[in-house]
């Protein structure tokens, strides 16, 4: 009998055995195609996924009103010769003062033609908006005095007080305008005020109150 018993031990222990070694067998397969599975998705997730493209190195300079000639035809010209000569030294952005609706002297829509014969360059145009700019005083006390920055004795200063909400106004309506346009962006400068020493900040110590 213990022999009997012994021997049916050893089946049932060779079965379990069996059994066990089927079980991992299979779990292994399984675990083999999950990984290949994954791998392979991975695989064509990458190669479907698209290459960011590469931007060109940004550069630019700034432009003046006074390159070019007031009559068009002729500063068309300049704009194509001056622009060849950017695009081959790498600027593909201009900083334009002036170049804005009513801010120039041209009889022609100067902005546009800037972008124009920029894009045959495929040279991008900014804009640029001086807030802080001297202003004609004479002019501005007349039409808008209490936009004006006041001096500690109360004397105007030629420069508009961007603190002031009808100001910050028209200086949007201003940056507005060209947005009907191509452009590229808007630069801003001389947001603060310049005093004949050169102090931007002192200005706005000094004489930053409202009129």
């Amino acid at each position: 009998m213990d022999y009997l018993y012994s021997d049916i031990i050893g089946i049932v222990h060779i079965h379990l055995q069996t059994e066990r070694n089927l079980y991992d067998m299979r779990k292994n397969k399984i675990t083999t195609c999950l990984v290949t599975f994954v791998t392979i998705s991975l695989i064509i997730a990458a190669g479907c996924k698209k290459k960011p493209e590469i931007q060109p190195e940004f550069r630019g300079v700034w432009l003046h009103t006074g390159l070019f000639s007031p009559q068009k035809e002729k500063a068309v010209r300049q704009m194509d010769s001056l622009f060849t000569l950017y695009q081959e030294s790498g600027i593909n952005n201009l900083f334009c003062y002036n170049s804005a609706p009513g801010e120039n002297s041209f009889t022609w829509d100067y902005l546009q033609t800037l972008i124009d014969e920029g894009n045959k360059k495929n040279i991008r145009i900014h804009p640029i908006f001086y807030p802080g700019y001297t202003v004609n005083l004479e002019k501005e006390i007349v039409d808008h005095p209490h936009w004006l920055i006041r001096g500690m004795d109360g004397q105007y200063e030629p420069h508009f007080n961007i603190a002031n909400p009808e100001v910050r106004e028209y200086w949007i309506d201003r940056i507005k305008a060209t947005f009907k346009y191509d452009i590229a962006g808007i630069h801003l400068g001389l947001l603060l005020q310049q005093r004949d020493d050169g102090c931007f900040e002192c200005n706005i110590v000094l004489n930053g109150r409202e009129g």
